[in-house]
């Protein structure tokens, strides 16, 4: 009896965008190639950005998380970095 291969390949989602404009598409693929990725790469993270964008809620709270900065942090560091020459 033969045996059979089978090739189990998962099925991955894709996404057809219609009716881009030539100029659309040409600034896309250059900030692409700019960032030496694809084009595909490129548009996915564009839309990995767009689908998990923080909410002003949660970037609020990701502030109360910080210690807070005071004046006397902001005058002494500007003090050092004049004394530094910077």
């Amino acid at each position: 009896m033969p045996s059979r291969l089978v090739l189990i390949c998962p099925l991955v989602p894709a996404i057809q965008v219609r009716g881009v404009p030539a100029d659309l598409h040409e600034q896309l693929r250059r900030r692409a190639a700019e960032q030496r990725v694809s084009l595909s790469a490129y548009v996915l993270g564009l839309l990995e950005r767009a689908a998990h964008p923080s909410s002003t809620d949660e970037w609020l709270a990701s502030l109360a998380d910080r210690e807070a900065v005071t004046r006397l942090d902001l005058t002494a560091a500007l003090a050092d970095a004049r004394s530094r020459g910077e």
